[in-house]
């Protein structure tokens, strides 16, 4: 788990120093998407015209992209509840990595305020809001 969040981590910055898109963030960071309704996220990528969100104490609203690994306490939470959150409070992306089977993965990205699931091509991903950043999976594994 923390490995491949780790690994996941390295891959972008080193993209993101490249191309100063935005940033990413590691967890523990709060994303607040309402006064009741505040995640976790494993990592997020807030887009440089929306770093406005991006608080001292929290992030204030919905970042562009979200990945979570998954893990055994939380796997029914993150592919259902925080799925229809990210959805409903508009994550233009949102990555679910599962850390054992690269087949499992699940990637999706939001179009006209639903999410539509984005199939990988030879194992490779194209983020849509991290312009630019193709992930090839065998480098999480």
């Amino acid at each position: 788990h923390q490995n491949i969040i780790g690994e996941l981590h390295f891959l972008i910055r080193n993209y993101l120093k490249q191309n100063p898109l935005g940033i990413v963030t590691l967890s523990p960071r709060d994303v607040r998407f309402s006064d009741s309704l505040v995640y976790i996220p494993d990592l997020l990528f807030i887009r440089q015209e929306h770093l406005n969100i991006n608080q001292p104490q929290y992030v204030d609203g919905a970042p562009d992209w979200i990945a979570e690994v998954l893990s055994p306490s939380s796997l029914a939470h993150d592919i259902r509840k925080k799925y229809l959150d990210y959805e409903k409070y508009g994550v233009s992306e949102y990555w679910i990595i599962h850390p054992t089977e690269l087949e499992s993965c699940q990637f999706y990205v939001l179009e006209e305020g639903h999410y539509q699931s984005v199939s990988p091509s030879e194992n490779k991903v194209v983020s849509q809001s991290i312009t630019g950043f193709t992930l090839n999976l065998k480098d999480l594994y």
